[in-house]
Order: C-alpha cells, then structure tokens, then sequence
C-alpha cells in the first residue's frame, strides 16, 4: 500500500511540473511575439487614458486647494448657505427657540425643511467654527462619494485608481459641484442608502443606515420599502427601527415641532421652493413646465404610478440577476424622479448610474462596449455643462422654446436616460464577481494543482 501511494504522489509530483512547464514555455512565446508585434494598440489605449487621469486629478487638486484656501481666507459669505441653514437648526435646539416658523434665523431668510432629529444629529458638530466644519463637511462629502462609487464598481481593472480619477471627474458635474458649493447633505445620505440596501452575508445590521437615512430626509426611506418588496427581512427590520428610534428621540425632545412637521409641514410640497423651478428636476416638475392645464394631473399621476411601479419591479428583477449595486441605484434614481421636488443637487445618484454603467463595460471587449463607455461620457458632458440654466434663461427670453423646455429638463432627462441604460445594458450580461471571490483555477484535472 505505501509503495502505491508513493509512486502516486511520484506521478502526481510528475504531472504538475510538466504542467508548470508548458505554462512557462506558453508565456516565453507570447512575450516573444509580442516584441515582435511591437507595442500593442491596447496598452497605447491604456497609457492614454493614464495621462489623461492623472491630468484630471491633477486639476482636481488644484481646484480644492483652491476651495480650501477660500474656506480659510475668504469672508463668511463664501460660507455654504445650505450648511448655515443646519447649523442654524442646530442651534435652535440648543436654545429652545422654534425650529419651523418665522421665529426661526430672521439673518437666513431659508426655512428649515427637516425633520427635527436632523437638527438634533448636527447638535454635536456645532461646536467647531463655522470654516472648520465647512472643511470638514467638504472632505466627508468627498469621501462619502468615493466610498458609494468604490462599492457600486464592482471589480474592475485598477478598480483604485479607476475610483480616483472617478471622483475627480463627479467633481466638475453639476450634482456633485452644487452639494460641495451648497454644504449639501445629499452625497452622506446617498452613501448611506448605498450601505444598507447592498446586501452583505451576517451583516443585516447594515439596514440602519437606510434607516438613518430616512430619518434625516423622506424619499431615502424609499429604500425600506424596497427591502421588504425583496424580501430581505432583518435589513428591512434594521431600517424600520432605526427609523422609529431617531423618530421617536425627536418627538421626546422637541414634541411640539414633530408635530407640526408630520402634520402640516411635510405635505406641503410648495414649502422647500417653486416645483415649477429649473432646479426642480423631478418628475413632478417636469410635468409642471409644460402646463398641460387641467390634463396635469391625470397625467402626473400615471406618469408617477407607472415609474413607481415599473422602476420598483425592475430594480427588484436586478437584484435577483445579481446586480445588487445596480438595482440600489436604480432605486435612487427612482427616489430622484419621483419626488415632488428633487433639486439637482439631489440628482447625485446619476454618478454612481453612470459608475455602474462605464464598469460593465470595462475593459471594452467589443465594438458595443465601446459606443456605450462614449454614450456614458456625452450624459457626464450633460451634467457637467448647466443646461437648466441656460434653458430657464431661453424660456424667459422667448427664444427656441421647444429647445429650451428640453435644457431645462436636461438633468431629469439624464436619469430617465440612466435608468433605462442599467435595465438594458445589464439585462444579458453576467453578474459581477463580488470582492471576496475566490480567483478561478488553473486548467488541470487535479484539484491539488490550485496551490500552484
């Protein structure tokens, strides 16, 4: 018996090192012709798109250097706006002045649109001064929007570096710019939501963070519905009591303001600005651009059942196809389009869409892949160039209407445009390999050869 094992292990011993012979003897010939081909058109391709990251995130650079030199050295009307109005909620709780109401920062002239726990949550970042936390705000909504497009990725080539040069490029989108320029919120609770809803094994408690989430702000609670329509039970009991803890230590503290804010405050969709806005990028206010008169609301109301509906199933048919990050975006452009009011700011899910997307397809494997990667490019060139703004002036100046109407929508029109593309785009294609899979064998017969 022992003379038998030994001379199998002799022919197993045997066996791997012809293998790893010929794998050596396969790459000596490719390198050799490959120096005789010369440089491959690919690498060229590659070494191209390396300059032209590096120059990005070189201007990047120069840009928030710049940002923080006007936080350290500018006056404080260079302060974002949008941050003052939380900072001011804050404070209100400190001294037990109104939250809603007239009373509420006469200097702002900006009511706050919140609900109570979101002033309470920013209580403890109001003790740092005013630049000190604008910084501060700038470098964690950075990170926040790193960080959602490094797990929405999946895993490409150079995936790092891929999510570097990312990041600097959302930089220059109008979304992402505004956020910054306002000290939105938008890009933490996008990070959040993102968090929550993609599924991880053992880790069910990573639904608070939609929970949280939709405790600062309604439409991410979007995302709990969401859960429970796929089913995954303890996520969706994480959101939902998380949701109920912030709630409920909100009424505790200020009863009075909870009140008024889930009574009256929250229905009245007129109250955060004009729906009819440019800046308005929902579907809600796209509809309202075009005064259809009394057809407005018939047609509003299927145009928002049937985006509901459809974006809902569809994500849902993502998830079970095992395009996780994409059905969570998904759900956040529908969340985007389906508000009352959705500022573009808000429209911050179309960069992690189009993160999803230009994955997919990288590296190019055929002539398709590349016609998508330049479509994905022409809608970031959309975002990027403040149509809605140059529409509203065209349509107050009576100047190429129908073009105007299509400028001012021209964000919304994106994420119609994105949520479509990750239906179809994704539809035939394989699911991504999630960061812990294993790397494939190599081509023998034996499994012991893995260790090779």
């Amino acid at each position: 018996m022992e003379v038998a094992l030994r001379s199998a292990r002799r022919a197993d011993g045997a066996g791997i090192c012809q293998w790893a012979r010929e794998v050596q003897r396969m790459r000596i010939d490719h390198w050799l012709q490959a120096a005789q081909r010369g440089p491959h058109p690919t690498g060229t391709h590659r070494t191209r798109w390396g300059v032209v990251a590096g120059v990005v995130l070189a201007l990047a650079a120069v840009g928030s250097l710049a940002a923080v030199v006007m936080h350290l050295l500018g006056p404080p009307a260079l302060m974002p706006v949008d941050l003052r109005v939380y900072l001011a909620g804050a404070r209100a709780i400190q001294s037990g002045s109104r939250l809603y109401g007239p009373g509420f920062d006469p200097g702002l002239r900006l009511p706050f649109t919140y609900p109570p726990i979101a002033a309470i949550l920013m209580v403890p970042l109001s003790v740092a001064g005013e630049r000190t936390l604008s910084l501060l705000w700038d470098a964690g909504s950075l990170a926040a929007l790193a960080w959602a497009m490094y797990a929405v990725a999946g895993r490409p080539p150079g995936r790092s570096r891929w999510i570097l040069a990312g990041t600097a490029l959302a930089l220059v989108t109008q979304p992402v710019f505004d956020n910054l320029s306002l000290g939105q919120v938008d890009l933490f609770l996008m990070a959040a939501a993102v968090a929550g809803s993609l599924p991880r094994e053992g880790q069910a408690w990573r639904g608070a963070w939609v929970g949280l989430a939709a405790a600062v702000k309604v439409v991410p609670g979007l995302f709990i519905l969401y859960l429970l329509l796929a089913r995954r039970w303890r996520p969706a009991a994480a959101a939902i009591g998380t949701w109920l803890a912030l709630t409920g230590i909100g009424w505790a503290l200020r009863p009075t303001s909870s009140v008024r804010y889930f009574t009256r405050l929250l229905w009245n969709v007129k109250r955060p600005g004009s729906p009819t806005s440019y800046l308005n990028q929902s579907l809600w206010g796209m509809v309202d651009r075009l005064s259809l008169g009394p057809w407005h609301t018939p047609v509003l109301a299927a145009l928002l059942a049937a985006l509901a509906v459809w974006g809902l199933s569809r994500a849902l048919w993502l998830e079970h196809s095992g395009h996780a990050a994409a059905a969570a975006v998904a759900v956040g452009l529908v969340g985007v389009l389906a508000s009352p009011i959705s500022w573009i700011h808000e429209a911050v899910w179309a960069i992690l869409a189009l993160v999803v997307l230009t994955a997919a397809q990288v590296p190019p494997a055929a002539p398709a892949d590349r016609l998508r990667l330049r479509a994905a490019a022409a809608l970031a060139l959309v975002l990027a160039m403040r149509l809605p703004a140059l529409g509203a002036r065209l349509a107050q100046a009576g100047v190429a209407l129908p073009l105007a109407g299509v400028l001012q929508d021209s964000v919304g029109l994106v994420a119609v445009v994105l949520l479509l593309a990750l239906f179809r785009t994704l539809h035939s294609m394989r699911p991504p390999a999630p960061v812990g899979a294993p790397l494939p064998t190599p081509p023998s017969g034996r499994g012991s050869h893995t260790s090779l």
